[in-house]
């Protein structure tokens, strides 16, 4: 009977054993979906930064031509 017991105690602790290898696998690839996610964002991101800038060097620029001329119109009023 003992060993019927062990026998049954480790058949157990052997679907245990192959459940939490399942969930471990599962864990990775869910952990592996997440950071390709995480860096494909990251990049994105990085692209938007640098669109973000060029558009503001774009409007300041146009904004300081703006400047300009303004400024010789006034100055022509005087």
């Amino acid at each position: 009977m003992d060993y019927l017991e062990k026998d049954k105690q480790f058949q157990e602790l052997k679907k245990f054993h192959d459940k939490l290898k399942f969930d471990c696998k599962d864990v990775k690839e869910a952990y592996d979906t997440l950071s390709r996610s995480i860096k494909a964002i990251q990049t994105e991101s990085l692209e938007n930064d640098k669109i973000v800038n060029l558009l503001k060097a774009t409007v300041m620029d146009k904004q300081t031509t703006i400047n300009i001329h303004l400024d010789t119109i006034t100055s022509f009023k005087k």
